[in-house]
């Protein structure tokens, strides 16, 4: 694919003397150093990732790390990144000290006070409304983690040991990071809005020592009593050996009672052990030795558990204040964040240069939207960091900040958590904030305590995306198109053709490891399992071939594809953001249900209150994405919606919604068993496996019980008859009058099963569904007032029967023959005894044309899997059926995928196949087996394998 004619875009930033900063005097040592006559960032960036290890050489030496030892090797070149090499080994350091103190210039062991006096300010709290603001100096800092870090040690605390707080972004929650870390032990953090499910979802995975939890939470204007959620909490940590209790911190000047919460203690009982020892000890640790762990999202299941080497975010945090960012004694950074956010983690490393950090606690917003951008004035901050939402608040509300305060002290403004948009850039400099203000688009995040692009002062900011990439970290671009896999080799695209943001050479601030990931699995499938020995971050980027710049166009993962046009959800926010008042927030989405030839683009609309949904406003939005983008951007669907899902760090998360568009479904023959009871009959509540000790226990259960009414599945029936098991002949029937059968078709033109009329048991509503939007796609999307069930059946046209063929979504349809694939287990069940089971699912990848019929067949024990076996079942199903129900490929398989409830899971094999990686359902008898399906997505490569014929 060529890339485009790039427009240069319009510039809107440049520095007034680029040789005044710290990269440009890195340039210049690394130049004499090295015989080099390197020039500009871009010379700089490419000597940084061809020469990796002269280049952080150079940087080592220039960044005065707090430490003792010397390293032997920067990092085994040889060795393969993703077996996670070693840094600098031989390095011995300490987080806490790093920040607290400076290393002299002639003894880098030598701790000392430059730039972090006593007399001078650390850091400033503040909370919601700038209600109280209250300045720290280093000296009181230093004895406060004194004081904690003693207590800590006398209750036992040591190395490698875990603390962990639900607290706010206040000098409490500073002290106890510092505290525990040195010691050498592991911090993290949840912020206070979190569930408590939320909340135990970490911790019982990194199983705390200690929890420091705030006794009192303020946000948008309301105090919230936390001391029940600290109860729960605690509940949720029975059994966790390693859990010695809570200390409660208190938010507000008077701590409250925590005597009825089990295992609590205030902050003040706590440090009573340290009996006023307030020294400092540092425990220096190997470079790669752990202090931190963070987490994923956790929006798609359990949160991953990312764990940080010392070394490794010290270094690229140096590097990056450093050399990007100018950072120095005289830097006040603001960082809106919470804790829960990697973002605090930034907060906290501006002071590593000797920054004063301003640590906000609570909302924005509250009182108004002056009140946050006036304390940036009022405390000459010259760092701010916000998001794109935050400035979009701005200018929604028509608060141009640099109009009511005074910003002369404000350096840079950096943003990050979403994709900013192009209109964002330019009313940032024609409205929002002062011209010589540096706009500072960064991204990269948890996983690598760092960005893979962000802002340098020697390069223009133009509209759009990042500056570039960040010093040291070889960051690619990989054709999306191919397929991953174990030992796939990525294809890089050219410059201005979008694709995969991948990292193709190890850099220091990799994590060390997922916590609870003994083996290492769920990091290399995080980060490796898509491309051979390359990292893949899963973001859609775009690098633009004049600029250089990076413009993240959205997940990799929510990328939208209609056909075969790829494109970012992003360029659609732009739009709408452009051009849409009266829209307060949107979220875009590609649907693509397995029976669907193309994906679709749905865009859900939240509208401003007082706004109304009208044709007329679909029909502006449609034309101006058109004109603005192409018309295959243009959306098929446009819907209202009551409310757009974020975190908490209000980052959209599309992807739960793209999956959900695209389709779930559900079982309840439990309710029905109970319901026999409202008719005074006895239900037999039978709990176990059917199967156990052998077929015929739970057939005589039958007759013993004297069973009027039994309910089972047609996969039941299907063991009886493959076992040679005919109940009447072991038991006594005479009580039993019927045998009803569901879950799975019974084997025995077409269409999808609707009802047309209102009936009493529809449901009344969705749980979590405010305005009913789920429900309405869930049943009435598809045709007008009438209920769509997704069953396809066919009524015979003499006896009335329905037979059900499939699941809509599960319809087979090759070459534009649709069928169910009852049709074919029909064929198998009839004709071939040597088969125990069989499913069928059509596939159909993004680059397919067509859809294909793959047949997997689960043998009896001793039978063969034979071309002979192949041919006859082809044969047969061309016979009975027709040559177009003839599946394209025949494969043996060890297992077939059923629920508890023995129903076939065809919908996970489609779409495994058609190469989706999916998350095993909890209801699953057998998840495992899932795993063999996905060596079929790319059937073609397979080089004749014994189980295909």
């Amino acid at each position: 694919m060529a890339p485009p004619i790039a427009a240069l875009p319009r510039k809107l930033w440049e520095h007034p003397d680029p040789t005044s900063t710290n990269m440009y005097r890195f340039i210049q040592r690394v130049d004499k150093n090295r015989g080099l006559d390197m020039k500009t960032f871009q010379d700089l960036y490419k000597w940084s990732v061809t020469e990796r290890v002269p280049f952080w050489e150079e940087a080592w030496s220039a960044l005065h790390l707090l430490h003792e030892g010397s390293y032997t090797e920067v990092v085994d070149t040889t060795a393969r990144m993703d077996s996670i090499p070693d840094w600098y080994r031989g390095v011995h350091l300490n987080f806490a000290e790093n920040i607290l103190y400076t290393a002299s210039p002639s003894n880098p062991s030598q701790r000392i006070t430059s730039g972090k006096e006593d007399h001078k300010v650390a850091c400033t709290e503040v909370r919601e409304g700038c209600s109280e603001i209250r300045n720290i100096t280093w000296g009181e800092l230093r004895r406060r983690v004194g004081h904690l870090s003693n207590a800590l040690r006398a209750h036992g605390v040591k190395k490698g040991d875990r603390v962990a707080v639900v607290a706010s972004n206040s000098v409490d929650t500073l002290v106890v990071f510092l505290a525990i870390t040195t010691l050498g032990g592991l911090f993290s953090s949840s912020s206070t809005d979190m569930g408590t499910k939320g909340v135990l979802d970490r911790l019982t995975q990194i199983r705390p020592a200690w929890l420091f939890m705030d006794d009192w939470a303020v946000y948008n204007g309301k105090t919230v009593d936390l001391r029940s959620k600290m109860s729960e909490i605690v509940e949720g940590m029975h059994g966790i050996e390693e859990f010695q209790g809570v200390v409660s911190m208190p938010r507000f000047e008077k701590p409250e009672d925590v005597a009825d919460v089990p295992r609590a203690q205030t902050k003040a009982q706590f440090l009573e052990k340290a009996r006023g020892n307030e020294s400092l000890v540092f425990e220096r640790v190997e470079f790669k030795d752990p202090f931190l762990v963070v987490y994923s999202s956790g929006t798609t299941g359990t949160p991953k558990c990312i764990v940080h080497s010392t070394g490794g975010v010290l270094l690229s945090a140096a590097k990056e204040g450093h050399l990007h960012r100018d950072l120095g004694p005289d830097t006040v950074a603001l960082q809106y964040t919470t804790t829960g956010w990697i973002m605090y983690l930034s907060s906290i490393l501006s002071m590593q240069h000797g920054a004063r950090a301003v640590l906000y606690d609570g909302s924005p917003f509250q009182p108004d939207l002056r009140t946050f951008v006036r304390l940036v004035g009022d405390q000459k901050v010259t760092n701010l960091g916000i998001s794109p939402r935050y400035m979009h608040e701005l200018q929604k509300g028509n608060v141009a900040p640099r109009e009511i305060t005074d910003l002369s002290s404000l350096r840079s403004v950096s943003s990050t958590g979403m994709v900013l948009s192009d209109p964002l850039f330019e009313w940032f400099y024609d409205v929002g904030f002062p011209p010589t203000t540096h706009l500072c688009n960064i991204a990269g995040g948890t996983d690598l305590a760092g960005c893979f692009a962000m802002e340098n002062p020697m390069t223009p900011v133009y509209v759009g995306g990042c500056q570039g990439p960040s010093l040291g970290i070889k960051v690619e671009v990989y054709d999306q198109l191919v397929e991953g896999g174990k030992g796939v080799r990525g294809k890089p695209v050219e410059e201005g053709v979008p694709g995969e943001l991948v990292a193709t050479e190890a850099f220091p601030n990799m994590p060390v490891m997922f916590w609870n990931d003994e083996g290492g699995q769920r990091y290399f499938d995080a980060y490796f399992a898509r491309f051979d020995n390359v990292w893949t971050h899963g973001d859609f980027i775009l690098v633009h071939p004049v600029t250089g710049g990076i413009t993240f166009l959205g997940r990799a993962d929510g990328v939208l594809n209609p056909s075969g046009v790829r494109f970012g959800s992003a360029e659609i926010y732009s739009v709408i953001e452009a051009h849409f008042p009266q829209i307060a927030d949107s979220i875009c989405v590609g649907q693509r249900r397995p029976h669907d030839a193309d994906e679709s683009v749905i865009l859900f609309l939240h509208l401003k209150p007082g706004e109304k949904f009208t044709r007329a406003l679909v029909a502006d939005i449609k034309e101006a994405i058109g004109r603005e983008l192409s018309k295959r951007h243009v959306p098929k669907w446009v819907f209202e919606t009551p409310a757009i899902p974020t975190t908490v760090n209000l980052k959209k998360v599309e992807l739960p919604v793209k999956q959900i568009v695209s389709g779930k479904t559900g079982w309840i023959m439990y309710l029905s068993s109970i319901l026999s009871m409202q008719h005074g009959a006895r239900a037999v509540l039978y709990d176990g496996s059917p199967f156990q000790p052998d077929l015929r226990t739970f057939v005589r259960l039958v007759g013993d019980q004297k069973v009027t009414n039994l309910g089972i599945s047609p996969r039941y029936m299907h063991e009886l008859q493959k076992g040679n098991v005919a109940p009447r002949e072991i038991t006594d029937l005479s009580s039993l009058r019927s045998v009803s059968s569901t879950g799975m078709v019974l084997s025995l033109g077409s269409s999808s099963r609707k009802w047309t009329e209102a009936f009493p048991n529809m449901p009344v509503m969705f749980w979590n569904d405010e305005g009913g939007q789920r429900y309405f796609d869930a049943y009435f999307a598809r045709f007008d007032n009438v209920w769509t069930h997704g069953d396809f059946i066919l009524v015979h046209p003499v006896t009335g029967g329905i037979t059900f063929l499939g699941r809509a979504d599960g319809v087979l349809n090759p070459s534009g023959v649709r069928f169910g694939s009852a049709e074919i287990y029909s064929v198998i069940e009839a004709h071939f005894p040597q088969i125990a089971d069989s499913i069928c699912v059509g596939q159909r990848r993004p680059h397919d044309a067509d859809e294909s019929v793959i047949l997997f067949l689960h043998l009896k024990p001793g039978e063969k899997f034979t071309r002979a076996l192949v041919a006859d079942i082809k044969e047969a199903i061309g016979r009975e059926l027709s040559k177009r129900h003839v599946p394209k490929w025949v494969f043996e398989t060890p297992a077939i995928p059923t629920t508890v409830n023995l129903k076939k899971v065809e919908l996970p094999v489609k779409q495994i196949v058609s190469g989706k990686v999916i998350k095993a359902s909890g209801t699953l008898l057998n998840p495992e087996s899932l795993d063999y399906y996905y060596q079929f997505a790319k059937v073609e490569e397979l080089d004749q394998p014994k189980s295909k014929l």
